[in-house]
């Protein structure tokens, strides 16, 4: 039995007693589900991908400043400082049959717009990597950059798009990468009701950073027949400058 002369004065009993079963349960859960994840494990490694290896996002991750700061400094910032992420280089992905969008190489992420209270089980860099990444950048720049593949140059897309519509674009990125739904919809509560705080710092953030648009490169040089064809595409180069020929084997 619980002893209810240590218990703080003005805390009714039952109180106590519930937040410890809850507590005790998710214990439990947490126990089960790591038994049932260790035996399944094999299992699931099999399954395949909805993303390969290959067409994942490059990201350098950015140093948090701490070196040269007070030791009080260094503790706040190691408890309420973000990581944050760059993109190496550009990054596509399939939004729909007809829609591929581009994310422009040297964007910074933090999976922000995910409240950091909640990180624990919605970790913007985990399951939530791909949907919280253009996320971000929706929320950041109110759109997206789509390849015009005739044109071969990334152009506006979702322009001036509201939260709401950033809200459910993340929901069905999430259902398109990872499939697991209960996970998804917490992730797209949180961010409707918890996400409006980052998306007002964000437009403040959005007048002081200019937007870049990707440069697109082709696959393969081989669909271009010269390579001046190819700079003029790319805006590597303007009309007029010569390009000088490739150097050939004297032998």
């Amino acid at each position: 039995m619980l002893n209810t002369n240590l218990l703080p004065p003005g805390i009714p009993l039952v109180i106590v007693q519930t937040s410890g079963a809850i507590v005790v349960a998710l214990l439990l859960l947490f126990i089960i589900g790591g038994v049932i994840y260790a035996v399944t494990k094999k299992f699931i490694e099999k399954a395949p991908a909805a993303i390969k290896g290959g067409e994942m996002p490059l990201l350098r991750p950015v140093p948090i400043p701490t070196k040269n700061r007070g030791l009080l400094m260094r503790v706040l910032v190691w408890i309420y400082d973000v990581r944050k992420w760059e993109l190496a280089a550009n990054w596509e992905y399939q939004l729909s049959p007809k829609v591929r969008i581009v994310l422009p190489e040297g964007f910074k992420f933090d999976g922000a717009s995910i409240p950091r209270v909640l990180w624990a089980f919605l970790n913007p860099v985990g399951l939530l990597l791909i949907p919280g990444l253009i996320h971000d950048y929706g929320y950041r720049y109110q759109q997206l950059w789509k390849i015009d593949e005739d044109k071969m140059e990334a152009v506006p897309f979702m322009q001036d798009g509201k939260k709401k519509q950033w809200d459910l674009l993340f929901w069905r990125v999430g259902k398109q990468v990872n499939g697991t739904r209960i996970i998804n919809l917490f992730a797209f509560l949180a961010v409707y009701f918890a996400g409006h705080l980052a998306w007002k710092n964000n437009r403040k953030r959005e007048r002081e950073e200019p937007i870049t648009r990707p440069i697109i490169v082709p696959n393969s040089i081989s669909e271009y027949q010269t390579a001046e064809q190819l700079v003029l595409d790319t805006g590597l180069m303007s009309e007029g400058q010569e390009v000088a020929e490739p150097m050939r084997n004297p032998n």
